[in-house]
């Protein structure tokens, strides 16, 4: 996510939009060979089911810019994860290990 940052410093004075799509676990042809674990990799998180591929094309088309032209998200990550990534789960929200 800093080059996400990076380039907007760079390109942004050109008018260039940046902007990243960040998705937790979601459900394709590809995470089917996951099985039950997909689902379980999702329960860690807030959302507790894994996204779908057309949620998460959802959330990209909206960065199109006839589609956000009354709001300018620039140089920050758009994250569909459920908000796991404020957290480790496996070592909880302070991120220390539980003891």
């Amino acid at each position: 996510m800093l080059r996400t940052t990076s380039w907007e410093a760079e390109y942004g004075p050109r008018g260039v939009r940046v902007n990243a799509v960040s998705p937790g676990p979601t459900r394709t042809e590809g995470t089917a060979v996951m099985g039950d674990g997909l689902d379980q990799l999702a329960a860690a998180a807030p959302a507790v089911r894994p996204a779908s591929a057309e949620e998460i094309a959802e959330a990209t088309a909206f960065l199109a810019p006839e589609r956000s032209s009354t709001w300018h998200p620039r140089a920050g990550p758009i994250r569909l994860d459920g908000v796991r990534h404020g957290a480790r789960p496996e070592r909880g929200a302070t991120g220390r290990r539980p003891r």
